[in-house]
């Protein structure tokens, strides 16, 4: 028999290479179910968590657009809108099928987000085993990333889905890149070949015909219309390509750049976009360039630091008022370059922290605040993504000196991954619900104009005013300009009965921003009030020409249009309030008024039944509908039962002090032909009137008074 010699290549790997593959693929799969449970571990609490009273509002419980749910009309308006500072339909869609599912239930969209942080967290981990080979490393940096406390803000906070959703296109985009890279076919040309003139031409448009390229695109394009943060991609995929792909050893530089030039194009689209959205960029004309350039140094060390020390995390960090010392801006240059240029020297011994230092450098340009996007002065979400690369470099450099045995390394992981764990529950647990976040916030940092503005906020909401106006006032020392705590001070001026005061306030915030919103329409508010109707349309139209959907301001100005008789310009305007702001319960009793006056009675019940499903505790809805069952001419409206329940309603929130009231409960007694209890609660109600002073109310009551006691119901005309 002829001996034949055996092939150098195995048709199938050795037993001992399988076992250890199988051993591996298990372990893997025991890593990830570990990242699953401290993930959960940390931000499962939410599930209990209220919205807070910062952007959350805007983003969903306030929104209308959002609140309809996923419908083709939301789409449209999520593809069109920016008004908020940003463009990311994508974010929009996201907020609207969580409506579609939980409603409103805060439990519901805090749980999307930590659903979508965890799968990130296990793309992140297959990702950096893919891209490095190295399972513990890869599991030891992504077990830090997922909960270490700088996650907090972006994960726990539901105006954030915006960092979380790109986060896990951003890791889709990266997977796509490492498997076309190296699963499709192209044409690899070395440094050194003569080919490589000719070459080059046809390497630099291979990749337009690999489908895996445009996995990669479309993912990328996905990531950006969820948060355009995402513009830096094309040049850490540039990084990556140095290392770990090493494509940097077989590909020319310039066909690497061309290869990447369609996604530089959606960064660039992006870019531009951002620049037409309104309100992205904020003024910079009160921040000088000089502080600027010297935050962008002190915040890139200060991420540094909150990544080995996370103590006193906050929303947010005000931006500085002045110059920093100059002590600490050359301290932060020197660690920068320090850093910068021994990872630069040292690219060849230690790929992996130049590699990770620039991922972290580059990603947070477009947040670092030399062009201002916003009024801090750094923020812990900003660190979701570039804090991936400093983790890469700190742990491949630690590992690579070998300062300690590996098995003592192992052992220091987990009581280090438990303590940030520990921490990262308590930074959690500060967002509990508004009231917790915002004193845990001035506590943690100084002279916090948002943080005290939105305390005062939920002191007001829970009826505390004097606490409240403390914290405007608080607010106002340190920004005095800030229109929002304005707004809110003139607000409880209103409460307490002083219009003048309030007026002025709002006017300080219009100086401070002649554009807000908020002042233009609280003044048409107070002007109404104060039965200014002219003033009251002046600055309602204003508002109107920056927002032309303002629910507010149609209200305002239908009221106003209201007073001076222009019934049907009024009801137009309290219908476009409504079809902005269909829960909007004072613009249904408003225009159940001007619906009533112009004869439309029982269009006008239907408004004032609408405004009380919404809020049932509305006295001027009580009070009008009542008044309209008692007195309306038409037999077949009248209900004098359903009157009195209504007037009953009106007259026990207010104490039984409003003689207004009491003269509507009266009435819905005489409807039933309870005359005697008709007259006495009119005589309560000429009580409470001669006491008030207010002789024409006391001359109506007497009337009224008089037909009850001849036994006479009352009856009324539009």
């Amino acid at each position: 028999m002829e001996n034949r010699k055996k092939s150098a290549t195995p048709t199938s790997l050795p037993t001992k290479d399988r076992s250890f593959k199988l051993n591996e693929r298990w372990m893997a799969f025991g890593i990830c179910l570990f990242l699953g449970f401290i993930v959960w571990t940390v931000f499962g609490q939410t599930l209990g968590f209220d919205f807070v009273n910062y952007d959350d509002g805007k983003y969903v419980y306030e929104n209308p657009h959002v609140i309809a749910g996923l419908t083709w009309e939301g789409v449209r308006w999520a593809a069109t809108y920016g008004e908020i500072g940003h463009w990311h339909p994508l974010t929009w869609i996201s907020h609207m099928l969580d409506c579609q599912l939980y409603g409103l239930w805060p439990g519901g969209h805090h749980l999307t987000n930590v659903l979508i942080h965890g799968a990130t967290v296990l793309g992140l981990f297959l990702l950096l085993r893919a891209l490095t080979g190295s399972l513990w490393r890869s599991a030891f940096v992504v077990s830090i990333w997922a909960i270490h406390p700088l996650r907090t803000e972006s994960v726990v906070w539901v105006a954030e889905r915006k960092d979380v959703l790109s986060g896990l296109f951003f890791v889709l985009t990266l997977g796509a890149y490492v498997r076309y890279t190296r699963h499709s076919k192209r044409i690899e040309i070395s440094h050194n070949s003569r080919l490589q003139e000719k070459g080059g031409g046809a390497y630099a448009l291979s990749w337009v015909l690999q489908p895996g390229y445009w996995l990669v695109f479309i993912l990328f394009a996905l990531g950006l219309l969820a948060k355009n943060m995402l513009v830096t991609v094309p040049c850490l995929l540039l990084l990556l390509d140095y290392w770990p792909l090493c494509r940097t050893e077989t590909i020319l530089l310039p066909n690497l750049l061309i290869e990447k030039l369609p996604l530089f194009a959606l960064s660039l689209t992006s870019c531009l976009i951002t620049l037409l959205v309104p309100e992205h960029l904020e003024s910079t004309a009160g921040i000088p360039l000089a502080l600027r350039l010297e935050n962008v140094a002190v915040s890139y060390v200060i991420y540094l630091w909150q990544t080995i020390w996370p103590a006193n995390l906050a929303l947010p960090y005000p931006n500085p008022q002045h110059l920093f010392p100059l002590a600490t801006v050359i301290g932060s240059l020197v660690i920068l370059t320090a850093l910068s240029t021994s990872s630069v020297v040292l690219r060849k011994k230690w790929p992996a922290f130049f590699v990770g230092w620039f991922w972290f450098i580059g990603m947070l340009i477009p947040v670092i605040g030399l062009v201002q996007i916003s009024n801090y002065a750094c923020a812990d979400r900003y660190t979701y993504l570039p804090q991936i690369g400093m983790l890469v470099a700190l742990v491949w450099v630690t590992s690579d000196l070998k300062i300690v045995p590996r098995w003592v390394f192992g052992l220091l992981a987990m009581p280090l991954i438990g303590g940030l764990m520990t921490e990262a529950k308590i930074q959690t647990s500060y967002w509990h619900d508004s009231e917790t976040l915002w004193n845990h916030t001035i506590a943690s940092t100084e002279n916090n104009a948002v943080a005290h503005n939105n305390l005062g906020s939920v002191l007001l909401q829970k009826g505390q005013i004097n606490e409240a106006t403390v914290h405007y006032e608080e607010a106002l020392k340190s920004k005095p300009d800030y229109a929002d705590a304005l707004c809110n001070l003139g607000g409880v001026l209103l409460q307490k009965g002083e219009p003048g005061e309030a007026i002025n306030r709002y006017q300080e915030a219009l100086k401070a921003n002649p554009e807000n919103l908020e002042a233009l329409c609280n003044l048409g508010g107070v002007f109404l009030q104060e039965g200014q109707p002219d003033q009251a349309i002046t600055y309602c139209e204003l508002a109107l020409k920056i927002d032309p959907t303002s629910a507010s301001a149609h209200n305002n100005l239908g009221g106003a249009l209201m007073q001076k008789g222009q019934l049907e310009e009024a009801t137009i305007h309290f219908q476009l309030a409504l079809k902005t702001k269909p829960d909007y319960a004072d613009a249904h009793c408003n225009l159940a008024n001007a619906l009533v006056q112009q004869g439309k009675l029982s269009a006008g019940i239907e408004q004032y039944r609408q405004g009380l499903n919404i809020e049932p505790n509305s006295v001027p809805a009580c009070n009008n509908l009542a008044f309209l069952l008692a007195t309306c001419s038409d037999p077949q409206l009248r209900n004098g039962l359903n009157a009195e329940k209504l007037a009953r309603r009106a007259a026990q929130i207010t104490g039984n002090h409003n003689p207004v009231i009491l003269s509507t409960l009266a009435a819905a007694y005489s409807e039933q032909g309870r005359f005697a209890e008709a007259a006495s609660t009119i005589q309560q109600a000429l009580q409470l009137a001669d006491a008030q002073g207010n002789s024409n109310l006391h001359t109506t009551l007497e009337q009224q008074l008089e037909l009850y006691q001849n036994g006479q119901p009352l009856r009324s005309s539009p």
